[in-house]
């Protein structure tokens, strides 16, 4: 999702800035596949006890140890100590809030900085929220596309017990990137055509899926 979004704005992923509030299981792997699969810098993570900024870029396996050990990502040697809410008005590429509800807010969205928002959390940008950053020009990526990987691979594991199959990882990897990138496009050809925000394209295209499904099984 993140790449197809920063394609488009024509951010290169590659050197590119990101911050992570929430560094748990989602937030932390959020932040390595920015590393290893992007090449991006994630230059500040938190937890609920407060975050860690480096302007050059984490070392994150040893920010993992460090975790593992303190149980917290403050304390980190040789990072700047920020709270949770300076993260988010951070000056960076990709702001992805992966912890608390509304956790962007009307008080502090108008001082998000960031180009691209993705929210990993469930409904981490308040409605008011989403509006000022919309008008802002952000990207603001919903929860129902940034989460829709784990259902996608759930509903594969179906299709290969159903089958009596197994797919290797490679496949699955290959199906899970055509499925979220021709996903991404859809929603965003169908915000660009009828002048919708990500999230409205997004539940636009998914209550049309159930209408049409519930159709084709005689439902209605």
């Amino acid at each position: 999702m993140i790449a197809e979004a920063a394609r488009e704005a024509g951010i290169d992923l590659k050197g590119a800035t990101v911050a992570v509030q929430g560094f748990g299981n989602v937030g932390a792997n959020a932040a390595l596949l920015a590393r290893t699969l992007a090449g991006a810098e994630v230059v500040a993570v938190s937890d609920s006890r407060g975050g860690v900024l480096d302007r050059g870029g984490l070392d994150l396996p040893r920010l993992l140890a460090h975790k593992e050990t303190t149980g917290k990502v403050t304390g980190f040697a040789g990072a700047e100590t920020i709270s949770n809410e300076a993260l988010l008005e951070l000056d960076v590429d990709i702001l992805v809030p992966a912890a608390l509800e509304n956790a962007i807010d009307a008080s502090n969205a108008g001082n998000v900085k960031a180009k691209i928002v993705a929210e990993f959390a469930n409904g981490p940008v308040s409605n008011e929220a989403d509006a000022i950053l919309r008008e802002k020009g952000v990207v603001l990526i919903p929860d129902l596309l940034c989460n829709g990987g784990g259902v996608v691979v759930s509903y594969f594991e179906m299709v290969q017990n159903l089958n009596m199959d197994h797919w290797d990882a490679g496949a699955i990897d290959a199906r899970l990137q055509r499925m979220m990138t021709s996903t991404y496009r859809a929603v965003s050809e169908t915000a660009r055509r009828r002048e919708f925000s990500l999230r409205q394209a997004a539940y636009t295209i998914a209550v049309r899926n159930v209408v049409e499904a519930m159709k084709a099984r005689g439902w209605v």
